[in-house]
């Protein structure tokens, strides 16, 4: 009865907690601050940052509270509390640490389960610790990445090394927890061993139960990925080159290369003989692969040779590479890395940073430091013994990976690459903050905005500098990155010593502190004005932003004026397709007359600019697009303006380094040049591209304005969804156009132009283009039909000319990079005709009718997928709430269920009702919390607002 009546009682406080949640959700915690900041005023840097994510510790809770579908009972629960006590009473544990939100955690927990279930029965338990909960535990096993599998067995912990799957990790703890020793008996026993095995283990022994066994079997268990065995029989040893006389217990490894054979001699007890295996169980020279990865890392020789070179070199090469292997044994590891192997070689060329062609020769220091050495000359015997030797005597001089030092570096965010680090990063005069990011992490997407804004606002401070570093291409001794995103401070007047790791949130606000408390130079920073202050003048009003003038029916498009203005109307000739939802003019008689009106009308102009910033600041991260196509410019423009594959990525980023672009992407063909970006003014953001293109065509923007197009958030998407599925081609539903849109994804990724939006946009538009091509007639099928019959000959080339003179239609290709034939040389002979791709305009107009028929499908499909696209845009803006609401509720309802839980005291409640009490609790929060979630997560397809 005291149970329920306590039951009853938690439940009504649950509620009345649940209630006091909901009505503070809004709260946010007051923020101390830093006691030598508090005479600053620093309001204004609590501005949202569009796309900055709230303080990571939000991020510590999943989104939802669904429950995992697989069955896990058979898994143990274990945390900082329990953990010693129960690795006290078993023998075998393999336990799993894990965060709730990793992606990596989430896809082995129903294989790590049924795994648990599989070995139900066995001397093994299988747990997991949520290390966000753990945090003792955490820091005694060092864990630097999740999920981090351990196995612990007989006082002693290894890594899991094995493959994430269940059969791998059954088989891999069975070898664990068994004998982990195989007797060999009989001569015939022996010779299938050596016949199937490509290296073992054997120990000859005066018994195969004792002393010695026991250690042997020990020492096997402490060994992955080779064999032990064991023998009492003379003959079988001698098979295995151990003399029958010889002393027991002996050992041998044997492997099937040139150095097959390794005799012990030392004291036979388990850490020797795991000593002994793992020093000597590689070959001569290990052949790079996944398998011998493990074994490399694990060796205690850490220092190594590596070879690079392609399969048919390593007949000349090899034989020297290994004579130099047996020279340095016991001292340097040597390792051939197989060109020819995409999967290994371009994947380790790309870590260590070569770019020379031809065999290569490398010295690596290991893991640790990881510094590395390159041999300059030709890989001969002689020459890599010395390499060698200078190398373990530390002669060499470590090479640093590197991109080109950018032609310009005028951004806030100042590039620094592996060669100009010590110009930017490491002078004495300067205050730096230094992110090293790769393209490829979310996270360090994430940072980007307030990163990005935290440079501008400190942009006139000269003694900062603000700088960023690929962290996959560069490298520098000064610039030690244990992941991505990592914020590095180097104090001016310091740089001898390390630098200081920015452990602050990734907020506007926390880098601007921790900048304006380490900072050696002292700077002050001038408030931003703001545009709703009401003694702007109405002068500063008209420099500050342009008119908006917004119109929800009109849809004329707009081209980009003589003064770099974007103009209603112009000479451009565009096919009636879509345009802008929004336009922009830039009037300058427009101004001066209003320079000089009444001041009643200064007024009104004043409310209209108001509402025009206001507008502006909802226009922040617009996408859009500016380009020229076979619709609107000739292609003797668009052949200036092309960029081609191989600069996409230095476009891209010049592009990213404007003031108002955030995002970029490039897609360059012979029929269009178009730049896709998310502009923080999409006004401002393109005059930026316009001048860009101006510069790097050489075309004046006062020509460069009548030609091209801007499209902008939903019409950009559609237009981009439009040239995906061949729409917007000559030939209504060419191909060629869809691979060209999958290497923009590709090219960009690389270069980190592609951000979450752009990136998203451009994969849809690849589902787009697919689909359309799969599930509607807007695809090239005439060619197709009439062409069926066709069959290809081969002739020589002496019968070419002769053929040539009888065919109606001559195809041709060249790799040449200037004309082959002029206009002139056409000219001269009379039957035929010079023609470019924009005569194909007139089979264009003449097909003109059957398109829209024929594109009414896929128009259905974009549709769909823009709908789809446009929700996904809309979520972000939800998620913050969610997570901040989810977060703030357990952590309420973890706080008071505790203090619950003191007052009655351990005593009065069992293990089995505190489960209870503690399930029921945050049931309730979820069922409360489930219906607000839902809506705010709700899109509008459902018919919800």
């Amino acid at each position: 009865m005291a149970s329920r009546a306590f039951l009853l009682a938690l439940t009504i406080s649950s509620l009345f907690l649940v209630h006091a949640i909901l009505a503070s959700a809004s709260t946010v915690p007051n923020d101390r601050g830093n006691p030598d900041l508090d005479a600053e005023d620093l309001s204004f840097l609590e501005e949202e940052v569009e796309g900055e994510k709230p303080p990571h510790t939000v991020d510590f809770y999943p989104e939802d509270d669904t429950t995992p579908v697989f069955d896990e009972t058979d898994v143990v629960v274990l945390g900082d509390g329990n953990f010693s006590e129960f690795m006290g009473k078993h023998r075998h544990v393999m336990v799993e640490f894990y965060v709730p939100w990793c992606e990596h955690c989430k896809a082995l927990a129903p294989e790590y389960a049924a795994a648990a279930t599989a070995l139900r029965g066995e001397d093994v338990v299988l747990a997991k610790v949520d290390a966000t909960k753990a945090n003792v535990l955490a820091q005694k096993y060092d864990l630097q990445g999740y999920p981090t599998v351990l196995f612990f067995g007989d006082g002693v912990h290894k890594d899991y090394p094995g493959h994430r799957n269940r059969d791998a990790i059954v088989a891999w703890i069975k070898k664990k927890i068994g004998l982990g020793v195989q007797n060999i008996t009989t001569a015939e026993e022996a010779e299938k061993i050596l016949t199937s095995e490509s290296r073992l283990v054997l120990a000859f022994l005066d018994s195969l139960v004792g002393s010695d066994s026991q250690e042997f079997s020990a020492a096997s268990k402490l060994e992955d990925n080779i064999n032990f065995y064991q023998t009492v029989n003379p003959d079988v040893a001698q098979l295995f080159h151990i003399d029958a006389d010889a002393k027991r217990p002996s050992l041998v490894l044997l492997k099937k290369e040139a150095d097959k054979i390794s005799y012990y001699d030392g004291q036979f007890s388990k850490p020797a003989i795991v000593d002994f295996v793992i020093a000597n169980k590689l070959p001569l020279v290990t052949v790079l692969s996944k398998e011998t990865g493990q074994d490399l890392f694990d060796n205690p020789i850490k220092r190594q040779l590596l070879l690079f070179a392609m399969s048919n070199d390593t007949k000349i090469i090899m034989p020297a590479f290994q004579e130099a292997a047996k020279l340095f044994k016991g001292k340097l590891i040597f390792v051939y890395v197989d060109m020819d192997n995409e999967d290994i070689g371009t994947l380790i060329l790309d870590y260590f940073g070569v770019t020379e062609d031809g065999p290569k020769v490398l010295a690596y220091t290991g893991q640790e430091d990881a510094k590395k050495f390159i041999l300059d000359g030709e890989v001969t015997l002689e020459n890599i013994k010395k390499f060698a030797e200078d190398f373990l005597q530390g002669k060499l001089k470590p090479m640093y990976k590197s991109d080109p030092v950018p032609d310009t570096n005028d951004g806030d965010v100042k590039i620094v690459v592996g060669k100009n680090f010590e110009e930017i990063v490491l002078d004495e005069t300067k205050d730096v903050l230094l992110e090293i990011y790769a393209p490829w992490c979310e996270h360090c997407r994430e940072l980007e905005p307030a990163f990005s804004k935290l440079a501008k606002l400190l942009r006139g401070v000269e003694s900062l500098v603000i700088a960023k570093m690929e962290g996959t291409r560069n490298e520098h001794p000064h610039a030690k990155a244990d992941g991505f995103p990592t914020l590095l401070f180097y104090p001016a007047g310091n740089k001898s010593s390390d630098p200081m790791l920015v452990d602050t949130d990734g907020t506007l606000k926390a880098l601007y502190k921790f900048i304006k408390k380490h900072a050696k130079i002292p700077f002050k920073i001038e408030r931003p004005a703001s545009v709703s202050q009401e003694s702007i003048t109405f002068a500063e009003a008209w420099k500050a932003e342009a008119f908006v003038r917004w119109s929800s029916s009109s849809r004329t498009p707009f081209s980009i004026g003589s003064f770099g203005d974007p103009t209603y109307g112009g000479s451009r000739r565009v096919a009636p397709r879509r345009s802008p939802r929004c336009q922009v003019r830039l009037d300058l008689e427009e101004k001066s007359k209003s320079a000089s009106a009444s001041a009643s009308a200064s007024a009104r102009a004043l409310e209209q600019f108001k509402i025009s910033a206001d507008r502006y600041l909802k226009e922040r991260s617009s996408i859009a697009v500016i380009g020229l196509s076979v619709h609107t410019a000739p292609v003797e423009m668009r052949e200036k303006l092309a960029v081609p594959e191989a600069q996409w990525p230095r476009a891209i980023a010049e592009l990213c380094n404007l003031n108002h672009i955030s995002e970029a992407a490039v897609l360059s063909t012979c029929n269009r040049m178009e730049i896709y970006l998310v502009a923080l003014s999409w006004n401002r953001g393109i005059r930026e591209v316009m001048d860009w293109m101006a510069k790097t065509s050489g075309i004046p923007v006062a020509v460069l304005g009548q030609h091209p197009f801007v499209l902008l958030d939903s019409d950009a998407t559609i237009h981009l969804f439009q040239v995906s599925a061949g729409l917007d081609s000559l030939v209504l539903g060419e191909g060629q156009i869809l691979a060209q849109v999958k290497q923009v994804v590709r090219v960009g990724q690389d270069s980190g132009g592609l951000g979450k939006n752009i990136d998203m946009m451009f994969k849809d538009a690849i589902t787009t283009g697919k689909r359309v091509r799969s599930q509607s007639t807007a695809r090239v099928d005439a060619i197709r039909e009439e062409m069926k019959d066709v069959e290809i000959i081969y002739i020589s080339f002496s019968q070419m000319l002769t053929s040539s003179a009888a065919a109606d239609v001559i195809f041709t290709s060249t790799a040449s990079e200037t004309p082959l034939f002029l206009k002139q040389h056409v000219e001269a002979l009379p039957p035929a005709s010079e023609a470019n791709v924009d005569d194909l305009k007139e089979v264009v107009e003449a097909n003109k009718e059957d398109r829209p028929m024929k594109a009414m499908e896929a128009q259905s499909i974009i549709t769909q997928e823009l709908k789809q696209f446009e929700a996904w845009r809309d979520s972000p803006e939800t998620v913050p709430t969610i997570k901040k609401l989810r977060s703030y509720a357990d952590t309420v309802r973890a706080s008071e269920l505790e203090k619950c839980l003191q007052k009655i005291g351990d005593d009065a409640l069992t293990k089995k009702l505190r489960k209870s009490v503690d399930e029921l609790s945050g049931g309730i929060v979820n069922k409360l919390l489930h219906g607000p979630l839902q809506h705010l997560r709700c899109d509008g397809t459902d018919g919800r607002t």
